[in-house]
């Protein structure tokens, strides 16, 4: 990988933090107000987007396998979400965007992990 597909991929992935900080932050807004009755999903999704947001920045060895389950766990999840609103005439913007970006960071994981695995 050159220069400047590396300083691209260090550009993604610090977005890709700043979206699971807002996800995290999202969620810990979600618990202390209220908004929704279910607070143990609300702590849970905080702690683990805060860890994502953590993770997508340091990119240890087998972070992209954790991703891929929790990757799965999403699509499962807001795949079913999105469904059930296009079949209500309706479009879920938040699930659109987790089945869009979820499987897109999996992606840059997969191909981070191949570079740092050729390199010298």
């Amino acid at each position: 990988m050159g220069a400047g597909e590396a300083g691209a991929m260090r550009a993604a992935f610090r977005a890709l933090a700043a979206i699971f900080a807002c996800a995290s932050a999202y969620h810990v807004y979600a618990l202390v107000s209220r908004v929704d009755p279910n607070s143990g999903r609300h702590a849970t999704f905080a702690v683990i987007n805060a860890f994502v947001a953590l993770l997508m920045i340091r990119r240890p060895p087998g972070f992209a396998i954790a991703f891929a389950l929790l990757c799965g766990q999403q699509l499962a999840g807001h795949g079913g979400d999105l469904v059930r609103a296009f079949g209500e005439g309706r479009v879920d913007w938040v699930s659109l965007a987790v089945v869009v970006l979820m499987p897109f960071a999996l992606v840059l994981l997969m191909i981070d992990g191949r570079s740092k695995r050729a390199a010298p």
